[in-house]
Order: C-alpha cells, then structure tokens, then sequence
C-alpha cells in the first residue's frame, strides 16, 4: 500500500513573490524591497518588507497554515505605517489575489516597534495562510 505525502510551497517564498508582484501592480514604492532578511546595504533611509515564517502548523493533509511575520521598515514612521497598512491589506486579500494561498487571517494587528539596532521606524504584523500542498 502507497501512502500518499504532501508536500507544501515555502511560504515566505509564496509571499514574496506575492507582494512583490502586487507591489509592482499597485505602484508602491521599491517593489523588490522584499525579503527574509535585510539586505547587507540597507540603510535607515530605505523602505523594506521582510517575511519570516514564525510558526504554524498543518491543518488537514492538504493544508499547510504557516504564521508569517510580516516587518515594514521605512525612511520615517508615517513611511513605515503606509507600507504596513498597504502590506497588510495585500496580504489579507492574498487568498483572492492568487491561486497559492486558499485563505488568510489576521494573527496579529500592526504594532510599532522600532528596529533595536539601528531605531529605524518599523511596523510589523502577523498573518496566517493557507496554503495547499501537492502530492509526491
């Protein structure tokens, strides 16, 4: 008898390029600012999205429903706030947007927290997705 394993996208692969494409699409600024970690350039005065899954877990053999936290750096506060917001709202959209995420939830609102090492204006939230998996 075959058992059949599943095998899921790498979530913060799936929202990369997600955002990416949306920022591309909707004209936000820096729209390849997106990654798991901050470029070795990057300075106070750049805008950023970074994507870090934080846990999650499988929910059915189908679905795979990875936490992601989400951070949006920016030059000022009101520059980070516009980012997260628009983030944010992408991300929660994500599963009408593509075919990769079948449902999104918000884990956690937008909270201000500035980066420790260098006090650059940072927003940051969490979002569950769903997303499902494929046979192999």
């Amino acid at each position: 008898m075959m058992v059949e394993v599943i095998d899921f996208p790498d979530a913060e692969e799936v929202a990369k390029e997600f955002l990416r494409a949306e920022y591309t699409a909707r004209s936000v600024d820096s729209p390849n600012a997106v990654g798991t970690k901050l470029p070795k350039n990057h300075t106070t005065d750049d805008l950023f999205t970074r994507v870090s899954r934080v846990g999650g877990e499988s929910r059915d053999l189908v679905t795979d429903s990875p936490r992601l936290l989400v951070e949006c750096f920016g030059p000022s506060t009101v520059a980070a706030s516009d980012r997260a917001k628009i983030t944010r709202a992408l991300m929660l959209a994500s599963a009408r947007l593509t075919k990769k995420v079948t449902r999104a939830t918000e884990g956690g609102g937008v909270a201000f927290l500035p980066d420790p090492d260098t006090n650059q204006p940072r927003y940051q939230f969490v979002v569950q997705l769903d997303l499902r998996g494929v046979a192999i």
